[in-house]
């Protein structure tokens, strides 16, 4: 993937405040941020836009994220789409073993540093990449 290819990422996320902060370190890297408030939403904007990439927030107010995730892995228009499922309290190896079993490709803590973030981003990103 060249480095100058802008990647969509669609953040699925009930705090505006995690938005911006995400909206920030993504747009710096150079990626075209879409933004759901809710689970329901963010289902749609997924299958009109698909994006290169989905950051959900486990904790929505409409759908639980692992449910989510199920069901962006079961649309044969949204399975290819990598998805990252973030919290701020991980539960330990039993709530990253559900992640995994819902299809996400990692499930992280939301209190990152900006470069450990992109980390996690560019080998999500990587994985969907023909190579």
């Amino acid at each position: 993937m060249p480095e100058t290819e802008i990647q969509t990422i669609l953040v699925i996320d009930d705090d505006w405040l995690n938005h911006e902060v995400l909206e920030s370190i993504l747009g710096y890297a150079g990626h075209k941020v879409l933004q759901a408030q809710r689970g329901n939403e963010g289902l749609k904007l997924a299958v009109t836009e698909l994006p290169d990439l989905i950051l959900a927030d486990v904790n929505l107010p409409d759908i639980d994220g692992f449910i989510l995730c199920e069901s962006l892995k079961k649309n044969p228009k949204t399975q290819h789409i990598p998805i990252i499922l973030i919290s701020g309290h991980i539960q330990g190896q039993l709530q990253r073993q559900k992640a995994k079993t819902a299809g996400a490709f990692d499930f992280i803590e939301r209190i990152l540093k900006p470069d450990d973030l992109l980390t996690y981003i560019n080998a999500a990103l990587a994985s969907t990449s023909p190579n």
